[in-house]
């Protein structure tokens, strides 16, 4: 009985870390388009309708950075987060329950 819970449990994080780690790399572009579709909805515009709140017009717009610098920004920002995925999946097949108790 312990071992096919133990199976279960490892199997469960294998998928929860399965759809993590495509959530982690989209990381950036999934939540600016949830920002902006939030925004325009509190706005009560169409959500298809353009805008300037997303995440590259803030660093250009208010933040003041020039449009290579935002772009170089947004890239090393996708780079740790593309990373940070990788070493999720890395790490799937090595995770016991041991790890969590």
């Amino acid at each position: 009985m312990f071992a096919t819970v133990s199976l279960l449990i490892t199997a469960k994080i294998a998928v929860t870390v399965s759809l993590l780690v495509p959530l982690v790399a989209l990381a950036l572009p999934v939540l600016d388009t949830a920002a902006a579709i939030l925004r325009r909805f509190r706005a009560g515009k169409a959500i298809t309708e353009a805008d300037r709140g997303h995440f590259h017009h803030i660093l250009v717009f208010r933040f003041g950075l020039g449009v290579k610098q935002a772009v170089l920004l947004i890239y090393a920002v996708s780079f740790l987060l593309g990373a940070a995925a990788y070493v999720l999946s890395g790490s799937a097949g090595h995770m016991h329950l041991s790890a969590f108790l």
